[in-house]
């Protein structure tokens, strides 16, 4: 039987320990379990792993400390993603500002 496959964004992981939002937290927790016991085939981005990055220290380790528990696959961003990004801003899909966004639609 083939996993589904789960595209993990920043917020997702943040949800991990976002006690202003228990309910979200508790789901996310939950749903954590299954990317621990490997349900999913999970993925994520650079862009992901660079807003990670620019997290606090301790938010920072944090979120790596859950993704050290799980198995993910790092999509990477090449010419092709980046022009294809591009055209969807330029189609008037998505605003420019959203351009990230894009970038991680495209991998997927």
């Amino acid at each position: 039987m083939r996993k589904l496959k789960v595209y993990l964004d920043t917020s997702v992981i943040s949800y991990l320990s976002q006690e202003d939002a228990p309910e979200r937290m508790k789901d996310t927790l939950e749903l954590w379990k299954d990317f621990v016991n490997g349900k999913y085939d999970v993925y994520l981005s650079q862009v992901t792993l660079d807003e990670i990055e620019k997290c606090s220290e301790s938010k920072r380790n944090k979120l790596y400390d859950y993704l050290s528990d799980i198995e993910y696959t790092k999509l990477e961003i090449n010419e092709e993603i980046v022009e294809l990004a591009q055209k969807i801003i330029d189609m008037g899909i998505l605003r420019p500002k959203s351009f990230d966004d894009v970038l991680l639609e495209s991998e997927g």
